[in-house]
């Protein structure tokens, strides 16, 4: 069983409760803003169509690819674990995150339910350091891979020919992604150019030169076992793909003629696009991304493969709600789970 969560042992001050009220209230008149700037020029009939068409083996495929990717992160985040010395269950890792999801779907953003992953497991009263270290190296590795799908499949797009732009600007692109990357990556693996990174950047801005020492401290435990850190980047890389994979499979459960006309022309843009959209959705600025993805999603159609049109632009935001609902699905579980635990540590 989970140790009990602070937020239900201890009673949260008063002051703390009506920040947190406030925030999500900031939070909900943004989505909703978003939402009206959004669907304003929008009627009915624009998705009318689209919901009559959706053929549903295909989303209950995108609904189904969740579950790998959450025991893809669990397995990640407890290779990382292990190596720091703790030992915790797969499925009691694969808990949290769906946990976590109820969360992120409510009130936090992506980056949020971090947080809510350290209470439920406990973690956070027992080892709190050593495992917000373990979470920062997972988001570290997992941005990493997240440009390198996207510099993949802008190269990808460039080889076959699959948009108009330039092939000299994809591929210079593609390039510069790989650099980002790999340096990325030698900053990950050693610590020490970590530190001296950090201490150029506390002359210039303090406040960040103490965040990069943070960071340094943070890696330091994998500075002589870095294979953790690597199998994490190649299980990261995998669950980036079946990310990118879950969205394809919604433009299939809608039908999208470029997406069924050049399937792997497409597959490809959604590898370089979809990491962008995932980056976007981090940002907690509305509960559970509402708005934020939507436009998002418009403004890259073309590059998912939807028609320049209104009728494209309602199939963009449709394949945006039906991500929601497929999400929604797990977060209904992490409702569950979080409301048992909470019965159990009150009986205790």
């Amino acid at each position: 069983m989970a140790e009990t969560p602070p937020d239900i042992a201890e009673p949260t001050p008063p002051r703390r409760t009506a920040r947190r009220v406030l925030l999500v209230a900031v939070k909900l008149t943004v989505a909703v803003a978003l939402l009206y700037v959004l669907l304003r020029d929008m009627q009915w009939s624009d998705f009318r169509d689209d919901l009559r068409g959706i053929r549903w083996p295909w989303f209950a495929l995108a609904v189904f690819l969740h579950l790998p990717g959450y025991l893809i992160s669990a397995y990640r985040w407890r290779l990382l674990l292990v190596a720091q010395g703790e030992r915790i269950s797969l499925r009691k890792l694969v808990e949290s995150y769906i946990v976590a999801t109820f969360f992120n779907c409510t009130l936090l953003g992506t980056l949020g339910g971090d947080v809510v992953r350290l209470r439920d497991t406990g973690l956070g009263r027992k080892r709190g350091a050593q495992a917000a270290s373990s979470i920062l190296v997972e988001r570290l590795t997992g941005l990493i891979t997240m440009v390198l799908l996207a510099a993949a499949g802008m190269g990808l797009l460039a080889l076959t020919g699959g948009i108009s732009t330039r092939f000299g600007v994809l591929v210079w692109g593609a390039l510069g992604l790989f650099a980002v990357s790999c340096a990325g990556l030698v900053v990950l693996t050693h610590p020490r150019v970590a530190r001296r990174l950090a201490a150029l950047l506390g002359r210039l801005v303090p406040p960040g030169g103490r965040l990069g020492q943070k960071l340094a401290d943070a890696l330091e435990v994998f500075r002589t076992n870095r294979r953790p850190v690597y199998a994490n980047l190649a299980w990261a890389l995998l669950l980036q793909v079946n990310v990118a994979a879950h969205w394809f499979c919604l433009a299939l459960a809608l039908g999208v003629p470029a997406v069924r006309e050049t399937p792997l022309q497409c597959a490809f843009a959604f590898m370089a696009i979809v990491p962008l959209i995932t980056l976007v959705l981090m940002l907690p600025l509305t509960p559970g991304g509402a708005g934020v993805r939507e436009l998002t999603l418009r403004q890259l159609r073309q590059g998912l493969g939807f028609a320049a049109t209104h009728a494209g632009a309602a199939s963009v935001v449709l394949m945006g709600w039906l991500q929601v609902v497929s999400v929604l699905a797990y977060g209904a579980a992490g409702f569950v789970i979080f409301i048992a635990r909470s019965f159990r540590a009150r009986r205790h």
